[in-house]
Parts: structure tokens; sequence; C-alpha cells
């Protein structure tokens, strides 16, 4: 960490310190600032922030007691550093008894006339126009946004002030408040048990004060998506929480009328070992786990007996059976014990792996011991053998499509169904919109795992509407399931049967959250931007993953539009294709790659100031194509 350097600044002039740390994308890093030893009180003056490797605070009208010690201090995983510096206030009275006393007696005649006009100027006391909104439970590490809307908004005097439980809210890495045109909003990101509770926002000016108040509750997260990252790196997380609750919650209901499970957890297929896995490059575990109805079995992942410390690079799932860790980017830190651990009332069990990176060559790793590539492929292929011969019948949906048929502007939509057999690895799951196949989309995603089946589209528009058409196929047969979208514009919502105040209320809200829309797109997005693009992946053999990724900016622009390209015309979105647009995260991520997959991948960033794209080529090994010039003399014959 760079240190601080001391600042002397004049009374009411703003104050900015910086200094550079590192590593800047470190997801674990925390910061915190005090002054002369204690944690200075969040305020619309104060501004802390953690960016792009460096640390800032800023004081906007710095005061005389502003003045003394400040502290920075950093804190990750990998130990803890701090700074010191000092900030000089001088005060008004000092700059004015070092005036000429003919340029004071100007100045305070000047100040005197500024006082004459401003005292006749009748400045209204503040009044929440858009009070802040309780916002109900809000999981653990996740992030919340309390926010309003307050007059006078040109009031330069007005100060805002923050409390939680009648207490004020110190400023932290975490938590953040803007104040600018009369808009109003507190940001608390990584949410903790202990954020629980009453917050307050208070106004007050020269005329008076005003206040509004609201209130949220945290419950824990016993999954692995602790947030400890990046904003968005939460927003993923998040995002990804949301969904495990959803899915847990349908296969509660579904358990809760059958009576408690007395068996205890097993493993019947174990995680196994990542050996030589590339930096930067992909590792994954899986394992299958009974008895897959128990909802009250717990499913922990551990690295060398610690916690794994969830981020948009590490994900877990835990499904019907079926749990799963993936890390992507393999780093050397990623090194380790890797241990699944699943407990219920009736015992606990454990199944451990090693993740150990490779360092060999291409050239070496082409030269590897043939017969030990054939014993691997002779398994895989023993394996696909036995699971094709357990498929004994075609696709057969059993539950229909089910969803909100209907849904408003903006809306999220959701169909979701079942289809058998569930342990067919070649059953293809294809979405079809009004005829047409369904293209690949930020908004729009699918979910095919066990047998369960699922489409999403977030922030639903009026071009969705449509008939949507699911089918599923294996080497037995076709079926298919259809189900409609109807997406009403919010000009199409009937107001016959409201009251005529809650017609006029409802109006004036459209118009103001139209009015805020505008102001944010006119603020400050310009045209897109990779600030970090797609990378040529190494080359996979078939039947293996691949992870692209890219970094997009401006992060906050509601018009951005992010689409995929494959060697030039629309991705076709499926269960082998999944795609992320998140606070400026974009990746895409093929399973199981096919000799078809091999090509030109694009993603293009479009918005209403301009476009950009960024292009990565995938080449796909295929079968036929294993090296076999140090195969053993009798290794074809035993094959053939």
């Amino acid at each position: 960490m760079s240190p601080l350097n001391n600042l002397t600044v004049n009374e009411g002039e703003r104050s900015h310190f910086e200094a550079k740390v590192g590593p800047a994308g470190d997801p674990s890093m925390s910061v915190e600032w005090y002054h002369n030893g204690q944690l200075p009180p969040a305020s619309s003056r104060i501004n802390s922030g953690c960016q792009f490797g460096f640390v800032t605070l800023d004081m906007l009208n710095t005061e005389a007691s502003d003045a003394g010690e400040y502290t920075c201090i950093v804190k990750s995983e990998s130990g803890l550093d701090k700074s010191f510096c000092c900030l000089y206030v001088n005060s008004r009275k000092e700059i004015e008894s070092e005036m000429h006393s003919q340029s004071l007696k100007m100045v305070q005649e000047s100040h005197q006339a500024q006082q004459v006009v401003i005292q006749e100027e009748v400045v209204p006391a503040p009044k929440f126009t858009r009070p802040l909104q309780n916002m109900g439970e809000r999981m653990e590490g996740t992030s919340v946004k309390l926010e309003a809307q307050i007059t006078p908004s040109s009031d330069a005097s007005m100060k805002i002030e923050w409390y939680k439980d009648g207490q004020p809210i110190t400023a932290s890495s975490r938590i953040g408040t803007i104040f600018s045109f009369g808009y109003v909003s507190l940001n608390i990101s990584g949410l903790r048990s202990e954020d629980s509770g009453n917050y307050i926002c208070r106004a007050v000016n020269r005329s008076g004060e005003d206040r509004s108040e609201a209130s949220f509750v945290v419950k824990g997260s016993n999954s692995l998506t602790a947030s400890t990252g990046l904003e968005e790196q939460r927003a993923y997380i998040q995002k990804t929480e949301q969904l495990e609750q959803y899915q847990a919650s349908k296969m509660m209901k579904s358990e809760m009328t059958s009576e408690p499970t007395n068996q205890a957890p097993e493993f019947k297929t174990c995680i196994k070992d990542q050996c030589e896995v590339k930096e930067g490059g992909f590792a994954h575990f899986e394992a299958r786990l009974e008895p897959m109805g128990d909802h009250t079995m717990k499913v922990e992942w551990l690295k060398d007996g610690r916690p794994v410390e969830a981020s948009s690079r590490i994900t877990s799932f835990f499904n019907f059976g079926y749990v799963a860790l993936t890390i992507k980017q393999v780093a050397n830190h990623d090194q380790g014990t890797y241990a699944c651990v699943a407990s219920n009332a009736c015992g606990r069990v454990e199944t451990k792996a090693q993740l150990r990176m490779g360092l060999k060559t291409e050239s070496e790793f082409q030269a590897k011991n043939w017969e030990s590539v054939q014993k691997m492929e002779s398994q895989k292929t023993e394996t696909r053998t036995e699971i094709v011969q357990e498929v004994t019948s075609s696709p057969k949906f059993v539950s229909p499509l089910k969803g909100t048929n209907v849904v408003l502007e903006g809306q999220r939509a959701h169909f979701e169904c079942r289809v058998e057999p569930q342990n067919d690895p070649k059953m293809s799951i294809q979405w079809y919109f009004n005829g047409q196949v369904l293209q690949a989309s930020s908004r729009i995603q699918t979910f095919h795992d066990f047998g369960y089946v699922a489409i999403d589209i977030a922030d639903a528009r009026k071009e969705d509407s449509g008939t949507y058409t699911l089918v599923a196929t294996n080497i037995l047969g076709t079926q298919k399931a259809e189900v409609q979208l109807n997406v009403d514009s919010h000009a199409q919502v009937d107001y016959s049967s409201m009251h005529s105040k809650t017609v006029q209320e409802t109006a004036r809200f459209e118009t103001k959250k139209e009015i805020k829309q505008e102001f944010e797109e006119i603020v400050s997005h310009g045209p897109p931007v990779f600030k970090t693009t797609l990378q040529n992946p190494q080359p996979v053999s078939e039947g293996q993953n691949i992870h692209l990724e890219a970094r997009l900016e401006p992060i906050g622009d509601p018009s951005m539009r992010v689409e995929w390209f494959f060697n030039g015309r629309p991705l076709t979105i499926g269960a082998r294709f999944k795609t992320y647009n998140d606070f400026g995260f974009i990746a895409l991520d093929i399973m199981s790659v096919t000799a078809q997959d091999q090509g030109q991948y694009t993603c293009r960033a479009k918005n209403k100031v301009g476009e950009t794209s960024t292009q990565a080529n995938v080449q796909v090994i295929g079968r036929s194509n294993v090296i076999t010039e140090r195969e053993h003399e009798n290794a074809m014959q035993q094959s053939e």
C-alpha cells in the first residue's frame, strides 16, 4: 500500500485522500477509515471508495472539526496494511486575518450584502416527497439500497444524516451514501446479520427538518455463496442464491408431504482429483448424493479444512442429489485438498479430492503414456454404454410447463417442468419462440439438470409475448411442450376499478419513474468499451467445457444489450450454453463441447450511444485426433 500524504485545505474546500493498494482484484479485501482513532460517521459530506486498486476518502465542505490524523486500514486473507496522514484545516478567521485591511473590509461588506439577500429568500423546510420503503427480508451477503426523494432539491445548506436503531451510521467500505438534486440513498453491500434494523434518514436545513424510516431483516445463508467480493460478484451471487432458493422451495413443497428420512447421507459417486490443471483453466468437482428427497440435508465445501469463499470464479450447486463445485480461471492459490461434506439428522459423510496445477508443456503433455490415455477413454466408453443401456424410454414430460402466463413490462417471467428419463445424458433440450430457435441473450437463461427444465426471462418486454416451445429429444424419440406468454405494457393497466386518488397517485409515481430513468440515461453513460477482451482458450477435447469472459463498461447502463454470435450467426440458446451479464462481467459457458462447437465466438455490446465487439477462437480436438505416436505396440490391436 502506497503511503497517504498530509493535506492542508481551507475551511469550506474539498479534501481528498488517496493511496494505491494491491492486488487490485482481491475479492476478500476490506477497507476501513479512522479519524483520530474513531470511525467517522456516515454523512452526505463524506464518501469512501475502493476501486481499481485505489482507496479514496473525500470530504465536501471541509469543517474545522475535520482536522486531525486519518488512518486507512486494508485487510485481506493475505494480511493487513495501514497508512497514516494528517489533515490541517485553515479556519476562516485565520484566512481573514491575513488579508489586507481594505480587502477585508470589502469582503465583509460583500458578505453582509449576501447575507441580506439570503435572509430575504424564504427556503422551505425539508420534505420527503418519496419516503424510504421497507425492504423486507434480505439474504446474507447480498446488497440493499434505501432511497428517497426530498425537496427542496436546490438547497445547498441542507444536511443529510443516516441513523440505524437511533445511532449514527459509521462509514465503511461496505456503506455508501448519495445526495444529489434531492435524491438520497444509502447503499449497503455484503449484508450481515447485524445490519438488520430500523434505518432513519434525517434532512435538516435552517427552516426545519424532516425524516423518513425504513427497515429490513437479514437472513443467514447456509449456502456456499457468502459474499466477500466486488459489487459485480455480489450481484451474480445474489441471483444464484435466489435461483437456489426458488429451486429449494419447489423441492421442499413436493417433499413436505412425505415422512422425514431416516437415512444417513451417502455419496454414490465421489469427487475426483483435478490434476495438471493449467493456470487460467477450469476445474470442476461433482458427485452424486443420497437420499435425494431429504430437505434437511446440508452440503458444505471446504478447502484445506476451511469453508470455500464463493466469488464470480467459484460457484456451487446442490439439487436432487447432484452436488458440484466449479472454479473458473484457476490460480496457484486454488491448489489444495477440497472436501464436500453432507450432513443431516442421521449422520455425516464427506468426500475429498486434490486440485493440482500442471507445469508441463504441450509437447510433454502429448507425450504421456498412451496406455493410461487408452484406459481412461475405455472407462468413459464403458460408462457411456452403461448409461445408454439404462435409457429405455423416449422423453416424457411429467408435468406441463408451469408459470405466470401474464406479466407486466419489466417483470420476470419463469416457466418450468419436469422431464423423464432423468438419467439420460444424451437428451437434448431446445427452446423455440414462435416457431424459431430461441436466441441467446443476457436477459434469458435456461436450466436443465436431472429432469428439471426451466427458462427465466428477466425484464420482460412487449416483444417477448408469444408461444414458447420446449423440445426434448433422445435416441428413442421426441416430445414437446408449449406455453403462452403475454407481456402487458404499463399503458394497458386497467384503472377503471381504482379510486380516483389512487389513479392520480399511480400516474404521478409513473411520471417520476420515467423522469428518473431519463435522468439516469442522460447522466453518465458513454459508448460500450471492453476493459478486458475475450481470450482464445486452450484447445480442448470433445466432452470438456469452455469458458469465455470479458469486462464491459459502463456498468450501470440500463440500455446496454449484450449478444453472442457463433461464426457470424446469432448463438442459439440451449442447455449446453449459459450466458452471464452482471455489472460488467460478461461470460459464456459451453458444456460438453463437440467438434461442431469449433469456430469464432463474438460478443457484441450495444447501447444508445454506440457498440463494440470482441472475438475468441475455440478449437476442439476430435476423438479421432487423439495422438497415437507413442501408443503401445499392441494397443490398437486390443482396441480393435
